[in-house]
């Protein structure tokens, strides 16, 4: 009984301390170049601005959320809107 608690409590700890699946948008590189021909097309993402006045890189934070949530690590961006509040791009996933 005392191995299967401990076996038990190891399992529920080890799953607490694992690493996440999707990439982080902050680790997401972005660059106007397409990446190496080991990488992978996911589509294409999009970012906006909550509001007419926000900058670029609001913009360009929420196509990288959109780009983690589809488990991109490299997007290429592919146009930005006359005034940068939105921005749209492609995601890859890349070894």
């Amino acid at each position: 009984m005392k191995k299967l608690i401990l076996l038990t409590a190891a399992i529920v700890f080890s799953a607490c301390s694992s690493q996440p699946i999707l990439p982080e948008a902050d680790s997401i590189k972005v660059g106007r170049s397409k990446p190496s021909s080991d990488c992978t097309e996911i589509g294409v993402v999009r970012g906006t601005t909550i509001t007419a006045k926000g900058s670029a890189e609001e913009a360009l934070q929420d196509m990288k959320d959109e780009a983690a949530k589809k488990g991109a690590t490299y997007v290429l961006v592919d146009q930005y809107s006359g005034q940068a509040t939105a921005v749209k791009g492609i995601a890859y996933k890349c070894p």
